[in-house]
């Protein structure tokens, strides 16, 4: 636990390192997992509320800095990703930033926040036409209006989000993440360790698929769209298959899969997934911090049952010389001095062998380094 420590990964308890060496099937998260976590917005369309028509950044009765700040009004109250990229992006645009009066955070689904005399949804559309706590809907008409939009953003791997007031969308905006430099070494990594590998992400299918492209995840084992509760389903669905399977996100979405999976990783340090994670990679920036982990586990694992055999297979030789078993067909003894001192004999090859994994080093992974 000490090595771990150092290493900046901290496991929650012994066992573990057993159950993490025995995984074989790893379930990503997108967003701050397989990519950086830090998103910022690239585009925006503001809709006219009488027209229902994408316009120009003057959207009708309100303008684009009145709108975009009730966006990150609304988004304060959140620890998501997105939402704090929308609150800088206001901020870095020098526009005002209210505190709302009421929020209501629906994972999976988004924020619903009381501003004055506005309430303000924002999240994925979707999602927030089925949310009774946000009602809105998104007209066939509308759709159409601006899905070729929408589609270029999603082809650039850009999260959309949608902006409802007073029960009217009123703004669509995308924001971009850019994929970590090693979580295509740590997909592959993991693969040749002949585990599979899968993707469980809230995001529109089309963002998805670029970036499991783009990491070397097989599209078969990509589940995108779903609910926080939903990827604990998916998560129980590969348990009943007999896989073992360890869940690796970075936020509150998360922590329904994280508790649900044979191993939960949480990438970051959010204490509330903190109290649900049995690991927890301490150095978010580097996720070759997970292959150190696996590593770690499998020499733990190893390492017990070297000691364990030689354990057995010491005690068995000189249990049976103690009691003479040896001694009728060779006429062999074992003097009472060394009979005391054979049971410290037994014990300090497993002491030193245990010691020797403050020595541990963790291998070198092609690609990058995780100091």
């Amino acid at each position: 636990m000490g090595v771990a420590a150092r290493l900046g990964i901290m496991f929650k308890s012994g066992d573990t390192l057993e159950k993490m060496a025995r995984v074989n099937a790893v379930c990503f998260d997108k967003t701050g997992t397989l990519t950086q976590g830090k998103l910022t917005v690239v585009n925006y369309i503001l809709l006219s509320p009488s027209t229902r028509k994408t316009t120009q950044p003057t959207g009708g009765d309100l303008d684009r800095d009145s709108l975009l700040g009730l966006v990150a009004s609304a988004e304060t109250g959140s620890e998501h990703p997105i939402a704090r990229a929308i609150v800088g992006y206001a901020s870095e645009e020098g526009i005002k930033i209210s505190m709302p009066d009421q929020t209501v955070i629906v994972p999976g689904c988004g924020v619903l926040a009381k501003i004055g005399s506005s309430t303000v949804c924002v999240g994925n559309a979707a999602k927030l036409e089925e949310c009774n706590t946000c009602p809105v809907s998104l007209s066939k008409s509308l759709r159409r209006k601006t899905r070729s939009a929408v589609q270029r953003m999603q082809e650039n791997g850009e999260s959309i989000v949608y902006v409802s007031v007073n029960g009217v969308f009123r703004a669509i905006l995308s924001v971009a993440d850019a994929i970590r430099s090693d979580a295509s070494i740590v997909v592959a990594k993991l693969q040749r360790q002949n585990m599979q590998v899968w993707m469980v992400t809230g995001d529109h299918p089309t963002v998805a698929q670029v970036v499991a492209d783009a990491v070397g995840i097989p599209i078969s084992q990509v589940i995108s769209g779903v609910k926080p509760t939903e990827k604990a389903e998916v998560i129980a669905n590969l348990q009943s298959q007999g896989l073992r399977v360890a869940m690796i996100g970075d936020g509150i979405n998360d922590s329904v899969a994280l508790s649900q999976a044979h191993v939960g990783v949480a990438v970051g340090s959010l204490d509330l997934v903190h109290k649900v994670a049995d690991v927890v990679l301490l150095q978010p920036e580097h996720l070759q911090s997970l292959l150190v982990a696996f590593d770690l586990s499998f020499t733990v694992l190893r390492r017990i049952r070297v000691n364990l055999a030689w354990s057995f297979a010491y005690n068995m030789i000189f249990i049976a010389l103690a009691a003479g078993v040896w001694y009728v067909p060779w006429k062999v003894t074992i003097p009472p001095p060394l009979a005391g001192l054979s049971e410290l004999l037994s014990s300090m090859p497993v002491i030193l062998s245990s010691l020797l994994l403050n020595r541990y080093s963790p291998p070198a992974f092609s690609g990058s380094s995780t100091n």
